[in-house]
């Protein structure tokens, strides 16, 4: 009742019910929690297989795992000479920055300087004036 109504031929209609292609390419009738009980006890039985293969390790959590494959498969299609490559002109460039920033204080600070010294030396002209 809660997955459909029935059809003519007493097949359901529905979600839970949906025909899927089989892997031969025949359009099937199995029902989605047939299909999801099945795929469940393959994933226990090769969870467990796992388990009893790494006795005397804990074993990673299945995410985990997966993280780490996907990781793996990542890194190898990285060309390490570019990478590489790419580090050092990103070094390069936030050196280059930190030179800029520190010649850029160095020229604000003359500047200051030489208003200060044109102050003093705009000053003692007055005075001597008098």
């Amino acid at each position: 009742d809660r997955l459909g109504p029935l059809t003519q031929d007493g097949a359901a209609q529905g979600l839970a019910y949906a025909g899927a292609v089989d892997r031969d390419g025949r359009e099937g009738r199995q029902d989605l929690a047939t299909r999801l009980r099945e795929a469940w006890e393959a994933r226990q039985s090769r969870t467990a297989s796992d388990t009893v293969a790494a006795s005397g390790q804990t074993p990673e959590p299945e995410s985990a795992r997966s993280l780490a494959e996907r990781l793996r498969e990542a890194a190898q299609g990285i060309d390490r000479g570019t990478l590489a490559e790419a580090a050092a002109r990103l070094q390069e460039s936030r050196e280059a920055e930190k030179r800029q920033r520190v010649q850029e204080a160095e020229r604000l600070k003359e500047q200051e300087r030489l208003r200060e010294r044109e102050t003093r030396h705009r000053d003692r002209g007055m005075d001597h004036g008098m």
